[in-house]
């Protein structure tokens, strides 16, 4: 479940976004510039609504007139965005396996179960033998997919996928 009710100002650009999604399927749609990935990059933690809250899961993560903005990390979202957003210094497989362990910990894994994960995502979005390559040396759609499996991990409340097959070609994009 996701329950927002937001507002944010960047420059002259002004948005009121609100709406209730449980356990279900949602698409954001508009023109380009429309805010958008401005909602999604709120939902992730990754940018303060001026007004407004926003609950994942039954549990307010922002909240401006009671103080409440967990920060990204403490979200239990998976957040694909349109320019992949990969770690250069990290191979294909430590990228996803960064979906696991992030910034909070290892989640009760072993490093066999961690291995395990990360081959089972590089077979199912068709990037194995690529993981040990670092993102400069896969072609956008290879890295587009190497962040998708990173957002797949594991289990999330919600997973914001912001235009993330727009670099995919027809064929993949129907595979997916």
């Amino acid at each position: 479940m996701i329950a927002i009710d937001i507002r944010k100002r960047l420059g002259a650009f002004a948005r009121e976004v609100a709406f209730r999604a449980d356990h279900e399927t949602v698409a954001l749609f508009g023109h380009s510039g429309s805010g958008k990935s401005v909602t999604l990059a709120a939902i992730a933690g990754l940018l303060r609504p001026d007004a407004g809250t926003i609950a994942i899961a039954g549990r307010t993560v922002f909240d401006a007139a009671r103080g409440i903005d967990l920060p990204p990390q403490q979200l239990n979202v998976g957040y694909v965005v349109q320019q992949n957003a990969l770690f250069p210094h990290l191979t294909a497989a430590q990228n996803i396996e960064y979906g696991l362990v992030g910034l909070v910990g290892l989640v009760g894994l072993t490093r066999v179960a961690r291995e395990a994960r990360v081959r089972e995502l590089s077979a199912l979005l068709s990037i194995e033998g690529l993981e040990d390559r670092l993102p400069h040396q896969l072609s956008g759609g290879q890295q587009q997919r190497v962040a998708l499996a990173r957002a797949l991990a594991r289990p999330v409340d919600a997973l914001l996928l912001d235009e993330p097959f727009s670099v995919l070609d027809d064929a993949l994009r129907a595979d997916l």
